[in-house]
């Protein structure tokens, strides 16, 4: 008896509990999901229902609201945004990047410096700006204003590295020495090849005694690169001589005119040049402008021994002297003294005539 209470029991909670199942899954929400569900629209403005548990279940009628998801806004009065990007954030001055940008929700646009007015859809400039800029684009809509920006970091170029390098002589018998000089700008480090080595980056000398005929080559090195430059030391078994040449131009003047001397050496230590002129190097020019014919001279001393050259100036269209010659003729002709002379008859034997003629003839040549 008591078993079969309990199975009724067990039976009775079973049906109760599907019947209140039923009822509670029917009756949620009210005016919810269909007829009963969540709300009519969804999360509104509703509360969980009004009713509570009663007749109409969890809710009431007021489900969860009956205001559903909320509309997308207005495009028109979206706010705009905006991208300003350069395509080279570093250069060197002289250089070029370009400026790109774009947006939405704006209807004009400008971007300063330099630039201006721009599509505010989007587009590219190209600028090359001469100090660090910073781009600013603003962007304007319905919905307001934004602003953004780029910059520009400009930066000198990096100036390479230069170098001379000279001997002198540089021309030696075999067994003789040259002195190799240099100087080099924008290089931390320099190198001389056969055999030197490192040397001074910003100048310097060395003592080369080659047996043959040598070329010397600098190397140089600096944050804008690297450069060289070279110098050639020639070797010979016979002394090399000195030598010049002296040249004027032009070699004739007016006076008050000027002429340009030029001249170059080899093989020499010093020069001097007379007339005023003075020690100078192995080449070079000066201008004269002498009063008279000129003679230049050039005294070039070397290693192994001197050497004249000279050219001569002069003024005028050839003559020699600051002024035109004047020529002076003079006559100091005289006329003869003639001692008149007489024929006498009683001298001579008469002739008649002729006598008479020949003093008539006398007489006519002492008149005139």
């Amino acid at each position: 008896m008591n078993n079969q209470f309990s199975k009724n029991l067990i039976i009775i909670f079973f049906i109760t509990f599907f019947a209140l199942s039923v009822s509670f899954t029917s009756a949620w929400g009210g005016d919810g999901t269909g007829d009963d569900g969540i709300g009519d629209g969804g999360i509104g403005d509703g509360e969980i229902g009004d009713g509570g548990i009663g007749d109409d279940g969890i809710g009431g009628d007021g489900g969860t609201g009956d205001g559903g998801i909320l509309p997308d806004p207005d495009p028109a009065t979206l706010a705009p945004t905006c991208s300003l990007i350069a395509s080279s954030a570093s250069i060197i001055t002289g250089s070029n990047s370009s400026i790109s940008w774009s947006s939405s929700n704006a209807t004009s646009a400008y971007i300063s410096p330099t630039i201006g007015s721009v599509s505010p859809i989007g587009g590219a400039r190209t600028v090359g700006p001469t100090t660090t800029t910073t781009y600013i684009g603003t962007f304007i809509g319905a919905g307001g204003s934004v602003t953004c920006s780029a910059t520009i970091y400009v930066s000198s170029p990096t100036p390479a590295p230069s170098c001379t390098l000279t001997a002198s002589p540089s021309n030696i018998i075999s067994g003789g020495n040259s002195t190799l000089s240099w100087t080099a700008s924008n290089a931390t480090l320099a190198t001389i090849n056969q055999n030197i080595g490192s040397v001074d980056s910003v100048r310097g000398t060395k003592t080369v005694s080659p047996i043959i005929t040598t070329t010397y080559t600098m190397t140089v090195t600096g944050a804008g690169g690297n450069s060289t430059c070279a110098t050639t030391v020639t070797v010979s078994d016979t002394p090399p001589l000195p030598s010049c040449v002296l040249n004027a131009n032009p070699t004739t003047i007016q006076i008050g005119d000027s002429s340009t001397l030029s001249w170059t050496a080899s093989n020499i230590t010093s020069g001097i040049i007379d007339n005023g002129i003075g020690s100078v190097s192995p080449s070079g020019s000066t201008s004269v402008s002498p009063s008279d014919a000129t003679t230049y001279t050039a005294n070039f001393t070397g290693i192994y021994g001197d050497v004249t050259c000279s050219v001569s100036l002069s003024i005028g269209g050839g003559g020699g002297g600051g002024n035109s010659p004047v020529v002076t003729l003079e006559s100091t002709y005289s006329v003869p003294k003639i001692e008149p002379s007489f024929i006498y008859l009683d001298q001579v034997p008469y002739t008649g005539f002729l006598g008479l003629d020949i003093l008539i003839q006398r007489i006519f040549f002492m008149a005139n």
